[in-house]
């Protein structure tokens, strides 16, 4: 695993009607326990079956509970459906992609920056949409679906994801290796917060980084140093300022979205 990444057990809560769907989170369950056994590791797997919002976010404030008193750091695996603008429970209650996040950044912090989300839901990928620099980042890794996705396929990648992880230890190749497995549509989103962050530090750079000011300061570095027979380019220019910006805003923000 990456330098520093670990989790004491996997957290499993699931949202599913026994009825009318398969309870997919219990079978993950008996998956986990032989592989677990099959590995000689350590690790226990809990299941909770949550009903309502309010179940979940109980669940949720347990385990920051256990972070803090007793340094439990669990994966945590949430199966229930989805849509873009959160998670639903079966008692047609739900939760705002914001709103979970916001209850993971205290759970993150909790276990030393070493949480691991899972989102078997249909749209999990737009939890990224909550992510900002600017704001505490509510897991060190994610993994989740960008699309509506069949249970059987969520099913299966998993076993390949967890499987892989369980026997090599390493969550990077365990995330490429689920990256790899095939949905009827769209694909994996498999990220680190690092590099999520950087994304963000380069989005910023690029949207309001280079207004016009900037590219007048471009184009007047440039031309001063044209009048000095230097061979550097506007390009050259604009990619030493950008790296300046990068680096300035880079540290600016690091503390706030690592909580350090």
């Amino acid at each position: 695993m990456p330098a520093g990444f670990i989790f004491s057990k996997i957290v499993i809560i699931q949202s599913i009607d026994p009825i009318d769907d398969c309870q997919y989170g219990s079978q993950l369950q008996q998956f986990l326990v032989n592989e677990i056994l099959k590995n000689g590791l350590n690790l226990v797997v809990d299941l909770y079956d949550c009903e309502t919002m309010v179940d979940y976010r109980r669940v949720v404030d347990q385990l920051i509970v256990e972070a803090k008193e007793t340094g439990e750091v669990p994966f945590l695996h949430v199966e229930c459906h989805g849509n873009s603008g959160g998670i639903c429970f079966n008692n047609g209650s739900d939760l705002s992609w914001s709103e979970i996040r916001d209850q993971l950044v205290e759970l993150n912090v909790s276990c030393g920056f070493n949480l691991a989300v899972a989102f078997l839901s249909c749209f999990g990928g737009y939890f990224l949409k909550e992510l900002t620099a600017i704001k505490p980042a509510p897991c060190q890794f994610l993994i989740s679906p960008t699309e509506a996705i069949f249970p059987d396929e969520g099913l299966n990648s998993f076993r390949a994801f967890y499987s892989h992880l369980l026997n090599s230890k390493d969550i990077g190749k365990a995330i490429e290796v689920i990256s790899r497995t095939r949905l009827s549509a769209g694909y994996w989103i498999g990220k680190s917060a690092e590099l999520w962050f950087q994304e963000q530090v380069n989005r910023y750079i690029d949207t309001f980084c280079l207004t016009r000011q900037t590219r007048e300061r471009v184009h007047g570095l440039w031309l001063k140093a044209k009048t000095m027979r230097s061979e550097i380019t506007i390009g050259d220019v604009k990619a030493i300022l950008k790296k300046e910006n990068r680096d300035n805003i880079s540290y600016k923000f690091f503390d706030i979205f690592f909580v350090t």
